[in-house]
């Protein structure tokens, strides 16, 4: 378990009570999501299924959770290091669903301009 916590404040660069501030942020998160979760899907019919459910679950929730892991780490005093993270998975999410990739931009973060098209000439067939 000490292992553990030290790995953490290394690997997060954190102190004593900035550890506990984040672990509590994460729990708090979690734990509400838990109680937004019964209601919602109060308001669904019995017979959904369950891939539906676990659908809804994911496009609800995702985002719901990741809004109170702001909220609970500005209200511990660790925005910072929650708005970082959020940063790193709104780039991770962008490039699943088909945005451009580092390579694609300068080094300034600028997008690079698309290629132009090339016309090919007519082959014979």
């Amino acid at each position: 378990m000490r292992r553990a916590v030290v790995y953490l404040k290394e690997k997060w660069g954190l102190g004593p009570f900035g550890l506990i501030a984040v672990l509590a942020a994460f729990s708090l998160a979690g734990s509400s999501t838990l109680l937004f979760r019964a209601p919602i899907f109060e308001l669904f019919p019995s017979q959904t299924p369950g891939w539906a459910k676990t659908l809804l679950y994911l496009v609800i929730f995702l985002p719901v959770y990741q809004a109170l892991l702001l909220l609970y780490g500005t209200l511990f005093g660790q925005f910072h290091f929650f708005w970082q993270r959020q940063k790193k998975l709104l780039v991770y999410c962008s490039r699943l669903l088909g945005g451009r990739r580092k390579s694609e931009r300068r080094s300034d973060g600028r997008d690079l301009e698309p290629p132009l098209s090339v016309s090919r000439p007519n082959r014979p067939r």
